[in-house]
C-alpha cells in the first residue's frame, strides 16, 4: 500500500474500530436474522456437522457455509461467544476498504492521488456505516465482489493472475452468499469492450478468460455443494443447485418486490452524497470532458449490476452493499478532478446533518404519546439529540483548508451520528429485542427435559442465546390440543401482536417483543383456555 494514503487509511480503520466498539457494546445479537445465523453456526457446532447447515434440527439450504466455517473458527480459537459472528463482517468490511483502495491505485494512478479519497469517502457513507458489525453476509460478498472486480481489471494487463483471482472470488463468493456474486462480477467482465479500449489480448481470449474463471469458482463450490447434497439428501441438494439461484431470481420466496423497487431507495442508500454540492460539480466536470479508463469501468460496473439487480424478484437494501464501493470509487474520481479540491471549503454538510439528526433525536421524546406501539421512545434521553445540535452548530462555523479533510470530518460526523443512535434509540430497543431471557428460560425447560412447543414459523432467535441442544416443535393453533395429548407436561411459546394484552392469569413467562408481546404457557392450560391463543 502506497505511504502517502496511510493517513487516509488510519483514519478510516480508526473510524471503523470505534463503530465496531459502539455496535458490540450497545446491543446484542438482534433478531431475527442475526439470531438466525448464528444459531445455525451453533447447530453445526454442537453436532460437529461443518458439511450440512441445519436450523431447528433440518437442513438450512437458504446460505452456504463459509460464513459459519468462519464462527466456528473465532469459537475455536476465543471460545463460545456473541461478538465474534459480528465481527466476521466487520474484518471483511475493513478488508474491503483496503481493496478499494488498491483497485483505485490501478484505475487512476496519476499523481493527483484519488485513491486518498477513497478510504474517508466509504465511512462517510450512512448506509455503509449502519451495517458494521452485523452478523450477516453482506460484507463478505462485498469483499469477494470487489476481488472479483479487481481481478478482472487486472485481467486486461495480466490475463492469467487477472483470471485466477476472478476465479477465487467466485468460488468464495459462492460459498459466502450464493450464485448471486455472478450477477456482480461477471457484467463488468462481459461489458468489457465498453471501458476496454485496449486490450493485450484478442476479444476471443478475453471471454476464453471469463470461462476459465467461472471454471475455477465452480470447482471451489462444487467441492462443497456436491458432498452436501450427497449428506443432506436430495430435497436439500434441490435446494442448494436450484432453489437458491434460479428459483430466487425469477421466483423469490421472500423479499419480493417489483424491477423498479430500488428507485425511490437510491437517495437512503446514497445518503449524504447525493446531498452534496462538491461532489455533483465533479461529476459534471467528469462527464463533460473524455473520462478515462478507470471512470468507464466504474459506470459500466454500477449500471449493469443495479440492472440486474432490480430484474431479481427478491430485493432488500441491503443486497446493493457490494455496490457501494463502486459509488465510492467514482465519487473519489468526480472530487478529484477538482480545480479546487485543496482549497478552503465549509462544512455546511456535516452540520447540517448532525443538526437534522439532533432535531429529530430531541423531539423524538416528546412525540411518543402519539406512537402508541413504540412506548420506548419515551426513554429516548434528549441529551442525546442536544449533543449532536451542539456538534452540528459547532463545525458550521469552522472552514476546513482542504476538501480532503472535510471528507474526513463528513466521515466522523456519520460515525458520531450512528455511536449515538447505538445508544439512543438502539439501547432503548433492547428490552424488546434482546431473547437472552426467554432463550435462557427454554433452555432450562430442555435441561429438565421438558418438551417445547413454538407457535408460528421459528426462525431459531432462541436456540444460540440459550444454547438449546434440541429442536423446538414448530406447531399452529389448531395443532395445540393433539400436541398437549402426546406431551402432557411440555411448554408453549406464543406471540401476540397488541403489547398491551391482559391475561386473567399469570404465563410461565412474557416480554415485550417487536411491538408485540410473547409469553410461554404450559400446554395443558393453553388446551383447556384456548381464548388464551387468541390474539
Amino acid at each position: 500500500m502506497n505511504k502517502n494514503n496511510l493517513p487516509s487509511l488510519l483514519s478510516a480503520g480508526l473510524i471503523w474500530l470505534v463503530l465496531v466498539t459502539a455496535a458490540l457494546l450497545s446491543r446484542n445479537l438482534m433478531p431475527l436474522d442475526e439470531t438466525r445465523y448464528v444459531s445455525v453456526a451453533w447447530e453445526m457446532w454442537i453436532h460437529g456437522d461443518w458439511l450440512v447447515p441445519h436450523l431447528n434440527g433440518e437442513t438450512y439450504s437458504h446460505k452456504p457455509p463459509l460464513f459459519f466455517w468462519l464462527i466456528h473458527l473465532g469459537w475455536a480459537i476465543f471460545g463460545l461467544n456473541d461478538w465474534w459472528p459480528r465481527l466476521v463482517p466487520a474484518l471483511f468490511q475493513l478488508a474491503s476498504i483496503f481493496l478499494a483502495t488498491r483497485l483505485a491505485q490501478l484505475l487512476w494512478p496519476e499523481p493527483n492521488r484519488v485513491y486518498e479519497l477513497v478510504p474517508p469517502l466509504l465511512m462517510t457513507g450512512l448506509f455503509w456505516a449502519a451495517f458494521t458489525a452485523t452478523a450477516m453476509f453482506d460484507f463478505l460478498i462485498t469483499f469477494f465482489v470487489l476481488l472479483g472486480v479487481y481481478g478482472v481489471f487486472i485481467a486486461s494487463r495480466y490475463p492469467k493472475h487477472g483470471w485466477f483471482t476472478v476465479g477465487i472470488a467466485i468460488g468464495l463468493g459462492i460459498l459466502a452468499k450464493g450464485p448471486v456474486i455472478l450477477l456482480h462480477v461477471l457484467p463488468v467482465a462481459l461489458l468489457a469492450p465498453v471501458w476496454l479500449s485496449k486490450s493485450s489480448q484478442s476479444w476471443f481470449y478475453w471471454y476464453r478468460g471469463i470461462g476459465i474463471a467461472i471454471l475455477i469458482g465452480a470447482a471451489i463450490a462444487l467441492s462443497w455443494a456436491i458432498p452436501a447434497a450427497i449428506v443432506g439428501g436430495t430435497e436439500y441438494g434441490s435446494a442448494i443447485f436450484w432453489g437458491q439461484t434460479a428459483g430466487r431470481i425469477v421466483n423469490s420466496f421472500r423479499h419480493q418486490h417489483p424491477w423498479w423497487w430500488y428507485l425511490p431507495w437510491f437517495p437512503v442508500i446514497l445518503f449524504p452524497w447525493l446531498l452534496w454540492p462538491s461532489l455533483w460539480r465533479g461529476i459534471t466536470r467528469l462527464f463533460k470532458t473524455q473520462y478515462d479508463q478507470g471512470s468507464r469501468f466504474c459506470i459500466t460496473w454500477i449500471a449493469s449490476v443495479f440492472i440486474l439487480m432490480s430484474l431479481v424478484s427478491g430485493k432488500q437494501l441491503h443486497y446493493l452493499l457490494p455496490l457501494f464501493p463502486g459509488f465510492a470509487l467514482l465519487a473519489s474520481r468526480s472530487l478529484g478532478m477538482l480545480s479546487d479540491w485543496k482549497q478552503p471549503v465549509r462544512q455546511w454538510l456535516s452540520a447540517a446533518i448532525l443538526i437534522g439528526t439532533g432535531s429529530m433525536l430531541t423531539a423524538l421524546p416528546f412525540l411518543a404519546p402519539r406512537f402508541s406501539h413504540t412506548p420506548w421512545l419515551s426513554g429516548i434521553s434528549p441529551f442525546w439529540g442536544v449533543l449532536l445540535l451542539v456538534a452540528g452548530i459547532s463545525l458550521w462555523t469552522i472552514h476546513i483548508q482542504r476538501l480532503k479533510i472535510a471528507i474526513h470530518s463528513l466521515a466522523w460526523s456519520i460515525a458520531f451520528i450512528c455511536i449515538v443512535i447505538n445508544l439512543s434509540i438502539v439501547s432503548q430497543l433492547g428490552p424488546t429485542h434482546d431473547l437472552t431471557r426467554i432463550s435462557r428460560q427454554l433452555a432450562d425447560y430442555q435441561q429438565a427435559d421438558l418438551p417445547i412447543a413454538h407457535i408460528s414459523k421459528y426462525h431459531g432467535q432462541y436456540h444460540f442465546l440459550g444454547r438449546l441442544l434440541k429442536p423446538l416443535d414448530v406447531i399452529r393453533d389448531f395443532q395445540l390440543s393433539d400436541w398437549v395429548k402426546d406431551h402432557p407436561d411440555g411448554m408453549v411459546v406464543v406471540y401476540y401482536s397488541d403489547p398491551s394484552r391482559q391475561f386473567t392469569m399469570a404465563p410461565e413467562y412474557c416480554q415485550l417483543f417487536r411491538g408485540g408481546l410473547m409469553a410461554i404457557w404450559p400446554g395443558k392450560l393453553l388446551a383447556q383456555q384456548p381464548q388464551l391463543l387468541n390474539d
